[in-house]
C-alpha cells in the first residue's frame, strides 16, 4: 500500500508498474500488485523544480 502527502497530477502505467506524478514535483513508480515503491525521483528543468501535469509511457 502506498500513501502520498501531495495530490497526484498525472498517472500512467505499463505491465505491472504504475507511475504517478505529484504536485510536489516527485515522480514515483509503484508495483501495481502491492504498491511497493520501485523508484522515485524529483523532476527539474535547468535546476528548477517542475510539476509534471501529464505522463506518457511507451
Amino acid at each position: 500500500m502506498f500513501t502520498a502527502d501531495f495530490p497526484a497530477t498525472a498517472l500512467d502505467g505499463y505491465e505491472d508498474t504504475v507511475c504517478v506524478a505529484f504536485n510536489s514535483g516527485e515522480l514515483v513508480a509503484l508495483r501495481a500488485s502491492d504498491g511497493t515503491v520501485l523508484w522515485r525521483q524529483r523532476r527539474d528543468v535547468g535546476g528548477r523544480p517542475v510539476v509534471p501535469l501529464s505522463l506518457t509511457l511507451t
